[in-house]
């Protein structure tokens, strides 16, 4: 059985002026959300084996948040290009690649990818995926390659 946690960074604000999209930081309010969802995760004893997160700043910035809080060593955290702007078919090749020793799996990265992913994999539609998203599935399966459609069962849902 594998366990598979999707989150939609948190609130970015605008790129500044002569900045590039890959370059926005999170607004005050998305490192409070951050915070939260990592202590939720705490609380709940949810402590990812792997955390797989976007290049982009403000993706990067909450999956150490959200590592920091959960108890999750930040150096661990995977980064990986392809995650930032990854369409489903991407984020599927990835989550394939892992090796099946790992049997708890954190992707951070950007909608609509997120969304699309966890409305792909889902045995129930996800209708809310804003920023700081976190969905959970367990994923009736000891290997990752090649998960299939609506082949998994939401454990969690939440969002700040």
């Amino acid at each position: 059985m594998k366990t598979l946690y999707i989150v939609r960074h948190a609130e970015a604000g605008p790129a500044p002026s002569g900045l590039e999209d890959f370059e926005r930081v999170l607004t005050k309010q998305g490192r409070k959300d951050a915070q939260e969802i990592g202590g939720r995760l705490l609380s709940k004893e949810v402590i990812p084996q792997t955390i797989l997160s976007s290049a982009a700043f403000r993706t990067l910035t909450t999956s150490r948040i959200i590592a920091r809080e959960a108890g999750f060593p930040a150096g661990q955290i995977r980064i990986e290009m392809q995650v930032y702007n990854a369409n489903l078919q991407t984020l599927l090749r990835l989550i394939s690649e892992t090796n099946d020793y790992v049997d708890s799996l954190m992707i951070v990265g950007h909608n609509p990818g997120m969304h699309e992913l966890a409305n792909y994999l889902g045995s129930a539609p996800v209708n809310e995926f804003s920023p700081c998203t976190i969905v959970g599935f367990k994923i009736p399966s000891d290997l990752w390659k090649f998960p299939e459609k609506g082949m998994a069962e939401i454990i969690m849902h939440e969002y700040p």
